[in-house]
């Protein structure tokens, strides 16, 4: 009856699907209880619903929802979506574990698409937010180059935009800047990723911090 039950349920089950209500008691919804669920368990989520309201099936999209409901159904409609659900999520499964190896990395990791102009970054991991200082809704939207500043090694970074561009590799070590201003040393590997038809879609720039290293090279580390 509320998102806490059913959160609570989940974790002492062995919970292979869930069928998540919208619209449950208590002081979070079922769209929110979904979000927190999947945060502790891989499981494939069915939204059931009397609304067809747009913002509501987008809530639900934004979930990576793997079936929508809308009531009242018949069983023929509940089992075709069962079906679809489990081997959805089956399927899905290559691209899950990439995406929990990128966010425990020990390394900052973001990933940047290559079309347009600022080729804006899409997604970070929690290693880079620990790095930079910025949180992933202040990164996600901004150009890969936001960390760069006065005393940033210019022709390193020509070197990281034209690898963006051509859609090639690059690897460089340079100075940048943290949220709070202060600078630290890094090395950049930027990789292109390529989609389905082996078009350069994205790049992904891994961010380790050198810091220590060009200390010990004795390499000039600026005053914040």
């Amino acid at each position: 009856a509320t998102g806490a039950e059913a959160l609570a349920l989940a974790k002492s089950t062995e919970t292979t699907l869930v069928f998540m209500d919208i619209t449950i008691q208590g002081p979070i919804d079922g769209i929110e209880t979904a979000r927190r669920l999947s945060s502790r368990m891989d499981v494939p989520i069915v939204f059931l619903t009397a609304h067809t309201d747009t913002g509501t099936i987008q809530r639900a999209k934004r979930e990576r929802s793997y079936g929508y409901l809308v009531k009242p159904f018949e069983e023929r409609e509940l089992m075709t979506t069962i079906e679809m659900a489990v081997s959805r999520h089956k399927s899905d499964m290559p691209a899950r574990l990439i995406e929990q190896a990128i966010a425990s990395a020990g390394i900052g990791v973001i990933l940047a698409a290559v079309a347009g102009p600022a080729h804006r970054t899409t997604m970070c991991n929690h290693a880079f937010e620990q790095m930079s200082g910025y949180a992933a809704d202040e990164v996600i939207g901004r150009s890969p180059w936001f960390l760069e500043g006065e005393a940033t090694n210019r022709e390193a970074s020509e070197r990281l935009r034209v690898a963006l561009d051509g859609g090639g590799d690059c690897q460089v070590s340079y100075l940048v800047y943290r949220k709070d201003g202060s600078p630290f040393w890094v090395d950049v590997v930027l990789s292109a990723v390529r989609g389905s038809t082996g078009k350069v879609t994205h790049s992904l720039l891994c961010f380790t911090d050198a810091s220590a290293r060009k200390r010990a090279e004795g390499a000039p580390v600026l005053d914040s």
